[in-house]
């Protein structure tokens, strides 16, 4: 059952008598915040530099009709609206543009924090700071460090500095509880000791708190708020999946080695079908997303072998395209690349080249890109994200 308390105190919302909001004006659960930022990039990292200007926290709440709260302060204010939802409740929020909003929620005693996306270094979030923006997350520094420095002398980076691919404001406890913000807004959460807050460039939509008894109830209940329906193919999950490079006969060679040796195996997964990159880093992908026919000289003749011993071929491109190649220069002819307001391409630079981007915010670049130019294929499916910076994967299989 859900209730909401207004009173002198502040404001209360409870599932089952449960506070899941604890609002007073010496701890509210609203503040607006204006800030400056700077990003700087450099290699896919970003980095941003944060300065505050103005904080307004929304320290009085009232009542506003049988579903609402509106909190205020500073002559600014938040519509609260609540209703119960299958689990727990779910907030939307009605701000005024142009402000960082940051919300505080209670935390529990020893509570072990779980999600946020892809994070790399730590599992449990309790007493971390978790980013909700899209950065690489190697770092050639950091590559530079573990290989020179003795083990002893190394120092592992804050949580906070390690970027992410696919950062989502959406974490479970062991404590039972869910933690879902609605936004499209870059932000961070901060998992305290005695609460949690979590900040964002902009009002979210919705902040969704439920209950489960259980991580697999906890994912069902998410699983009915987040219409992904893309589930993997029965035959992932008979035999395991080999990440093999190298080119088509190294490829052949070994899965077939090891398919004579009895092991089970249902597909091969090569990054390096578009051909090398050497720099200084070792060797990378070169990104023109084509099969490379030095490297893999009759690739669809392999695939083919492949298939007929069960073993599908697995690939994946991303949004870049590396300076010249010949996808890069079709893509500058057709506009489909990201570029500065002057209408010169912009580069990022990995490692030692560069590389341009492509416009995912431009239909036609989709289109062209869903559709695919590389040789052979089968396309599984093209996740687009809203911000275009972001590592875009085009999962195919043959």
């Amino acid at each position: 059952m859900l209730h909401s308390h207004v009173n002198e105190q502040g404001w209360q919302l409870c599932v089952d008598e449960e506070p899941l909001i604890r609002h007073t004006a010496d701890s509210p659960f609203a503040t607006m915040i204006r800030l400056e930022k700077q990003y700087a990039a450099n290699r896919g990292t970003v980095k941003t530099t944060v300065v505050e200007t103005e904080r307004v926290p929304l320290t009085q709440a009232a009542p506003e009709g049988e579903d609402a709260v509106r909190l205020s302060g500073g002559g600014h204010s938040l519509l609260v609206r609540y209703a119960p939802c299958e689990g727990g409740v779910a907030l939307s929020f009605e701000g005024e543009k142009g402000w960082t909003y940051q919300f505080v929620l209670p935390a529990y005693e020893n509570e072990a924090v779980f999600g946020g996306g892809e994070q790399y270094r730590k599992v449990n979030l309790r007493g971390e700071r978790v980013v909700n923006f899209v950065s690489e997350h190697i770092k050639a520094s950091t590559i530079l460090e573990k290989a020179i420095l003795p083990g002893s002398l190394y120092k592992e980076k804050e949580h906070s500095k390690i970027g992410s691919y696919s950062p989502m404001p959406v974490f479970v406890t062991d404590r039972g509880r869910l933690i879902l913000f609605e936004t499209d807004h870059d932000g961070a959460s901060q998992f305290g000791g005695e609460s949690y807050t979590f900040r964002f460039d902009g009002c979210p939509e919705r902040l969704v708190l439920l209950r489960g008894e259980s991580y697999e109830a906890l994912s069902r209940l998410l699983a009915g708020r987040i219409p992904n329906r893309q589930y993997i193919p029965d035959w992932c999950l008979d035999g395991m999946i080999l990440g093999i490079q190298g080119g088509t006969r190294t490829i052949l060679d070994k899965t077939f080695a090891m398919l004579d040796a009895g092991a089970k195996i249902c597909g091969v997964w090569s990054q390096d079908w578009s051909g090398e990159n050497r720099t200084v880093m070792g060797k990378q992908v070169w990104w023109n997303w084509e099969a490379d026919e030095k490297l893999y000289p009759d690739l669809k003749g392999a695939i083919q072998k492949l298939n007929q011993r069960g073993v599908r071929f697995l690939a994946y491109i991303n949004p870049y395209l590396v300076k010249d190649s010949r996808l890069y220069q079709l893509c500058a002819e057709k506009g489909y690349l990201i570029t500065h307001t002057d209408g010169s391409i912009y580069h990022i630079k990995s490692t030692t080249f560069d590389a341009g981007m492509l416009d995912l915010t431009n239909p036609e670049a989709v289109r062209f890109i869903s559709v695919c130019q590389v040789r052979t294929k089968k396309i599984l499916r093209f996740f687009q994200k809203k911000n275009s910076g972001q590592n875009c994967l085009l999962g195919v299989f043959f």
